[in-house]
């Protein structure tokens, strides 16, 4: 009875062994281009549990893909189709306005923020400017469940969106308070209540909310952000 248990005892430490879950390790790929077009693109590369990673990597360049799309309505899947479709647009513009001294830059940089057993958050900032008078920063989270490599939404995460809401209102206001302006919520939102981003963010500090420029108020304010800590939020999402 004795020697069946012990038998039983190991068998029990190999399963649970196998089904410990190994992180993944992430890897930066870079690529760079300067013949027409100055094109930089710096992003992370999953490795590990192979079903895993790659559900990940591919919803990362899908997401790059568009973030440096000029159109709304194509959409890409993989980066390299983005920065010829990128780099045609420069020569088109470049033939139809030989005179001009223009240049183009679209510089991407994405990076994993911050890495658990419970999720993965990563941010993609990317740089545009095809003329005019500036060029324009957009940064979006995407979050992924490590285990399964299933892209969380604003949904998924949040479990009690009117309290997290309130706390997220708290922080804006401080915020808010620390720049030299006369706006409120309802002049930062453009006469509307208050929002939260389309994506939120994880880091070692707390949760991460961003606003992009234009996405409150007009372009001289800037990229707003700031973060709330995990001891206050902790309680109103599912995961950190």
């Amino acid at each position: 009875m004795k020697k069946f248990l012990a038998i039983v005892s190991v068998l029990l430490v190999v399963f649970s062994c196998d089904e410990e879950v190994t992180p993944l390790e992430f890897k930066y790929e870079s690529i760079e281009k300067k013949e027409n077009a100055v094109i930089e693109v710096n992003y992370p590369k999953a490795y590990g549990n192979e079903d895993v990673s790659n559900r990940i990597n591919s919803q990362v360049e899908t997401a790059i893909a568009n973030e440096m799309s000029l159109s709304d309505e194509i959409i890409h899947n993989e980066i390299n189709i983005a920065i010829d479709d990128f780099s045609k647009e420069f020569t088109t513009f470049k033939n139809d306005f030989s005179e001009s001294n223009q240049k183009w830059e679209l510089l991407v940089d994405s990076e994993v923020i911050y890495q658990s057993p419970e999720i993965i958050s990563i941010s993609l900032s990317t740089y545009i400017d095809t003329g005019g008078a500036h060029g324009n920063t957009h940064v979006i989270f995407l979050n992924f469940d490590p285990e399964t490599g299933e892209q969380f939404t604003n949904e998924n995460i949040i479990s009690d969106k009117s309290a997290f809401t309130e706390l997220a209102i708290k922080y804006f206001k401080a915020d808010l308070a620390t720049k030299k302006n006369d706006l409120d919520i309802v002049d930062s939102f453009y006469g509307k209540d208050f929002m939260l981003p389309e994506t939120i963010g994880y880091s070692d500090d707390g949760i991460v909310i961003l606003y992009n420029t234009y996405e409150i108020a007009a372009y001289s304010f800037g990229i707003t952000e700031y973060v709330i800590p995990y001891e206050e939020i902790s309680e109103y999402i599912t995961r950190h």
